[in-house]
């Protein structure tokens, strides 16, 4: 399998993430939010990942997502788990906003930059900075699953 297909599904390239993320940007957020224009950080993450083409499924909420299946995203059918240096725009970032425990998720972009959904609402940010830099927990790349 070529490397671009790991990190971005069959139909997508790293002009269409940064496209879809664009596009994504000004969203409000909504606590659970899984519709376009109003999402939480997960909501905005299954949004472009199902643009890139990928078939990630949302997690329950009744669920403890703080556990290992972090978000409900099984690493080991959905995502591997990558070296920040082997970032590429596609791939899944984890922080740690608060506490011990992953609690955001965004999509990498190009030049160390990344989407995500704050209450503030999707915005893109440096994950380079000093404010996320000291709070990633991993880097992933998704996977198709077919």
């Amino acid at each position: 399998m070529a490397r671009s297909q790991l990190s971005r599904g069959a139909q997508s390239s790293v002009l269409d993430v940064e496209e879809i993320a664009s596009g994504c940007v000004g969203w409000t957020y909504q606590h659970h939010g899984r519709q376009p224009g109003l999402v939480d950080c997960f909501g905005l993450f299954l949004y472009i990942a199902n643009k890139m083409g990928f078939d990630v499924p949302d997690y329950d909420y009744s669920e403890d997502w703080r556990g290992e299946d972090h978000f409900g995203l099984n690493y080991w059918k959905y995502a591997d788990p990558i070296a920040e240096k082997d970032v590429q725009p596609g791939d899944v970032i984890l922080l740690r906003m608060s506490g011990a425990h992953i609690s955001h998720i965004g999509i990498v972009l190009r030049n160390g930059r990344f989407i995500h959904c704050t209450k503030a609402g999707a915005t893109i940010s440096r994950y380079t900075s000093a404010a996320f830099n000291r709070r990633i927990e991993m880097f992933c790349r998704l996977k198709n699953t077919t």
